[in-house]
């Protein structure tokens, strides 16, 4: 059985593992992944896959900073050892999802809808 993320624990992963590197003028979550899209190929490429090919920066911070708003506060203790990500469709806004797919992939971990 996989071991499973919540959609905020993916979230927070990613950010642990890709924020390093982010300038200190990117003090909001929505500055750190316009920074994010801009910076790194594959997210980038990830979120054009499953977002919107043609979405600029500024929006897919603006869409990071509403889907971690929205995500479940129920953080699995141990996010890190996750394989999958299981959410409900219904939580979610449909723009929130695809960026969540896109997280996902760059993190390569399989995300379930239920």
């Amino acid at each position: 059985m996989k071991k499973a993320l919540s959609a905020r624990g993916a979230i927070e992963l990613l950010e642990s593992q890709q924020f390093s590197s982010v300038p200190p003028y990117c003090t909001s979550r929505q500055l750190k992944y316009e920074w994010l899209y801009n910076n790194s190929k594959t997210f980038e490429s990830n979120v054009r896959r499953y977002v919107q090919s043609n979405i600029p920066g500024k929006d897919v911070g603006l869409l990071a900073k509403d889907l971690y708003a929205s995500a479940s506060h129920d953080i699995h203790t141990n996010f890190n050892y996750g394989s999958e990500v299981v959410v409900r469709r219904s939580n979610y806004q449909r723009d929130h999802l695809k960026l969540l797919e896109a997280i996902c992939q760059t993190l390569h971990v399989t995300i379930k809808k239920l």
